[in-house]
């Protein structure tokens, strides 16, 4: 038997590690926190919240970046592991930090190292904001906002404008009433990326099979139990617990849930087949949790503990569209990738219904409804 392929990752709210350690020296870890307003006048809130606030930056702005970028390793409490940042001067003010997320570091490392280093005159490096959008509900301290972005980097080389890297996606934005105009902290779901990253190390393994090769398959298994302290697998007997929140941090009224899909993947060749052997879980992240104290109520609990069982019935229809998949070696890599694609845009859109059609809880009719709801879907899962 020959192994292609070990693959381990995490798709997640706000971390990832499939990328490798940033070049030494490291610099000092900055603050990922991102001060939105910097971009345009257009994001300051004004101090009453409302129900629903659209904020949306022009498309094709631009934001001229000097030379001091750096790629940095961070490990703190939103569990990032390599970030990409800048330190950019407004026309007014102080210079401004501002930290883009993992999901890009690995493009901008290949061009710097095989092309800045060697051409200077590949800056000044530019940032393109195609699509700057947050969406507002919050009605109270814990209330989050939903944000979507696809923002690329272009450089000016001889005269011609050169993409870089692109990054994009949506995810949640806590914007605290107490911190209007400066928001905690920006969750990236980086699955976009990461699933690139999986279907460039699937194409390595299909290329290497022999011509013979009769065809694919694929083997799923679900995950219910493992070995780390800082991990919770989901079991329905196994409530969530205040104490389960141990993550960093220091608002009364924050909470965030770090609730994650796990994804092993090995992808081996034998008897003249290809054979994905896939391994899903649903977990939640104590590290990456945090709960202040105004938000740990039994019922924001509860509510929280069906964000986590709804992400797990998705899981099982992961699982369901994994195994009904036909494979060739030319359709796995997109196959593969199409399917969790699908899984996990329908997963968030259900997740920001069941927030904002229970108020995050306070609604307690429909609470019990999505609590209703979610238990036979669950049920439903497993017994078909």
């Amino acid at each position: 038997m020959k192994k292609f392929l070990s693959l381990i990752s995490s798709i997640v709210v706000c971390t990832t590690s499939l990328f490798a350690q940033s070049p030494k020296p490291k610099p000092k870890a900055l603050s990922t926190k991102i001060p939105i307003n910097f971009f345009s006048k257009e994001l300051k809130l004004k101090d009453d919240p409302s129900p629903a606030k659209k904020l949306q930056l022009k498309t094709d702005s631009v934001i001229f970046i000097p030379k001091n970028f750096y790629i940095q390793s961070v490990e703190d409490n939103t569990g990032l592991k390599d970030s990409i940042g800048f330190v950019l001067q407004p026309k007014s003010g102080k210079p401004q930090k501002l930290i883009f997320e993992g999901g890009i570091a690995e493009g901008f490392k290949q061009y710097y190292n095989s092309a800045v280093k060697r051409d200077t005159t590949l800056y000044p490096m530019i940032v393109s904001i195609k699509k700057f959008l947050i969406t507002e509900q919050r009605e109270d301290f814990y209330d989050k906002g939903n944000i979507e972005y696809a923002i690329e980097f272009i450089s000016n080389y001889k005269g011609k404008r050169m993409p870089a890297s692109s990054y994009s996606g949506g995810g949640y934005l806590n914007t605290l009433l107490g911190k209007k105009k400066s928001y905690d902290s920006l969750f990236a779901y980086r699955e976009s990326e990461y699933l690139e990253h999986v279907d460039e190390q699937m194409g390595k393994a299909i290329d290497e099979i022999p011509d013979f090769a009769k065809g694919t398959k694929i083997n799923v298994t679900i995950a219910d139990n493992n070995q780390s302290e800082d991990t919770i697998y989901f079991r329905d007997s196994r409530m969530l617990d205040w104490k389960d929140y141990r993550g960093s941090g220091d608002e009364d009224n924050q909470l965030n849930s770090g609730i994650m899909i796990p994804y092993e993947m090995e992808a081996d060749y034998k008897n003249q087949y290809l054979i994905f052997n896939i391994t899903i879980a649903t977990a939640f992240v104590p590290s990456e949790s945090y709960a202040g104290r105004n938000t740990r109520t039994a019922t924001i609990l509860n509510h929280e503990f069906y964000r986590f069982k709804l992400a797990h019935v998705y899981t099982l229809r992961l699982a369901k569209k994994f195994k009904a998949l036909t494979l060739t070696t030319e359709n796995a890599r997109q196959e593969i990738s199409k399917a969790y694609n699908e899984i996990y845009k329908a997963l968030m859109a259900e997740l920001k219904d069941y927030d904002n059609q229970t108020g995050f809880s306070r609604k307690k009719k429909e609470q019990v409804a999505w609590e209703d709801k979610i238990d036979r879907a669950m049920q439903d899962e497993v017994n078909n």
